[in-house]
């Protein structure tokens, strides 16, 4: 097995909405060794104006230096970058520059895959499912919730740092109601940036529907609270993102001779692969009836 040693984040420059935050990531290695990666400063969304927070991350791999030539083979000495814990790290950061804690929790809302999905594959016909043990066994029921996870995920650790419960799957029949104001998650194991990632799980969420669908849980919202008390919701929300690590190992590596690996040399693919990340963002933020300040990072 792998495992991250070691993340480590300088906030010397405050919290305040806007600040740029050096952080350094780890890659995790096959070989039990960490090595550190170039310091991207995070620019945190947290606007004053709409309030909004959006972390988003790719995965990205490091190429041995034989691989960085135009007769690369395929194979990739280090493992997937791991940039989950990063936007975790972010979106709390994030949360520390908010409003004082006797205001409601702010609405919280979850896309992507396996690493943040709560459970929205119980209600598919998938074989991308995690619904029976050993999932769930650290979990407080110790029973499969749909989280790809022995216990608590992601979403479920910012939602106790918002002090509100983890928000519902979208397909959960009981999101409805008061829930709605907690926020939704909408994410679904298999999927990727690309629309042709997942596509052997039969039946998963792709990041377009996934925006889709919270189009109409904001429908929903506004039909229980009224349009101006859904928008202040939706508006004041924090939102994660994470994506890109099935566009490389169930779209490129683990089937041998994939479209992918034919079409493209990795170190062509990963630039290809943030073009695309690059349009869902830009394209769904524009079109959205509430204003999202992106989390942007440079590399230096």
């Amino acid at each position: 097995t792998t495992q991250l040693d070691r993340l480590s984040f300088n906030s010397h420059a405050g919290t305040q909405p806007g600040a740029l935050l050096p952080v350094r990531l780890f890659s995790i290695q096959k070989r039990d060794s960490v090595s550190p990666l170039p310091t991207w400063p995070l620019h945190l969304a947290s606007n004053n104006q709409f309030g909004v927070a959006l972390v988003s991350s790719v995965i990205t791999p490091r190429l041995r230096a034989s691989e960085r030539g135009p007769s690369a083979p395929r194979a990739m000495d280090a493992a997937l970058l791991v940039t989950v814990l990063v936007p975790a790290v972010a979106a709390l950061l994030v949360l520390g520059s908010g409003a004082a804690s006797a205001s409601p929790p702010r609405a919280f809302f979850v896309f992507g895959d396996s690493l943040v999905d709560n459970g929205n594959n119980n209600y598919l016909m998938t074989t991308a499912r995690a619904d029976a043990p050993p999932y769930g066994i650290d979990f407080p029921t110790h029973l499969p919730t749909g989280r790809f996870s022995n216990g608590l995920n992601i979403p479920d650790i910012i939602s106790e740092h918002l002090g509100s419960q983890p928000a519902l799957p979208y397909l959960s029949p009981d999101l409805r109601g008061d829930q709605l104001l907690v926020g939704a998650n909408f994410a679904s194991a298999g999927v990727g940036i690309l629309n042709d990632t997942g596509i052997q799980f039969v039946n998963i969420i792709g990041i377009g529907q996934q925006l889709h669908n919270f189009q109409d849980y904001q429908q929903r919202l506004a039909a229980f609270v009224g349009d101006d008390a859904a928008r202040q919701v939706v508006s004041n929300a924090l939102v994660l993102i994470t994506l890109g690590g099935n566009d490389f190992v169930n779209n490129y590596y683990l089937v041998p001779f994939s479209f992918r690996s034919r079409q493209f040399a990795i170190q062509d693919y990963v630039p290809y692969l943030i073009s695309e990340y690059r349009k869902i963002l830009t394209v769904n933020c524009l079109s959205s009836p509430f204003k999202f300040q992106l989390l942007t990072h440079h590399q230096t």
